[in-house]
């Protein structure tokens, strides 16, 4: 992950807060710290933390401020890291090996297959799954990307349109209330259903994976 570095200490409880400089600007959201334990609430405190930069946040923020939803931009597969075993066998340097083609999605429109591995997309070199996710992810949908893959020892290459995905801005917690109104009997409503005691953290966990 690309994540800011800070000596600024982060509590538990915290993440999910900005991280500002000293003009005041929000340049991240807090979302880990260094720790020896795996229990936040009995973790020291060693003042190495880490926040999602801003650059990676505006859009996700923006999409809800303007829509009321995240608009994603989506291919359609999953991937995973080329060993550097297989690597070395097949005579590439490095890939991300697609493992799962969504249907009618845009990859498979594409002529994208299972075990196609990706080495470079556009201008941009695919060294694991995750720079695959970078550059999906800094395009917008309708952009055309060329994708330079590996298949049964050759070569090519795929013009693959980005599509797009919505997501609810309050998926976590509308799960997570459906699930306990299953476990729990009917009861009348009592008060405003709201975000929970750290909605920020929940939701950039959501999206981002952490």
């Amino acid at each position: 992950m690309s994540l800011i570095q800070t000596d600024c200490a982060i509590n538990s409880g915290n993440s999910g807060g900005a991280l500002f400089n000293t003009r005041g600007e929000v340049i991240g959201i807090t979302n880990a710290k260094y720790s020896s334990s795996g229990m936040s609430s009995e973790a020291e405190i060693d003042n190495i933390g880490f926040a999602i930069p801003i650059n990676s946040v505006k859009r996700i923020v923006t999409s809800i401020i303007e829509n009321g939803y995240v608009l994603k931009p989506y291919i359609g597969i999953s991937v995973s890291p080329l060993s550097e075993e297989t690597a070395k066998i097949i005579g590439i340097k490095a890939g991300a090996v697609v493992q799962d083609v969504t249907a009618d999605a845009p990859a498979d429109k594409a002529g994208l297959k299972n075990h196609d591995v990706i080495v470079k997309v556009g201008d941009t070199d695919i060294n694991d799954s995750n720079d695959l996710v970078q550059v999906i992810s800094k395009s917008n949908p309708g952009d055309v990307l060329t994708f330079s893959i590996y298949r049964q020892g050759q070569e090519i290459t795929l013009d693959v349109e980005i599509g797009s995905k919505t997501e609810s801005a309050l998926k976590d917690e509308e799960e997570a209330e459906a699930a306990e109104e299953e476990q729990a009997p009917q009861q009348p409503e009592q008060g405003i259903q709201g975000w929970s005691d750290n909605p920020m953290e929940d939701f950039f966990r959501f999206y981002f994976g952490y």
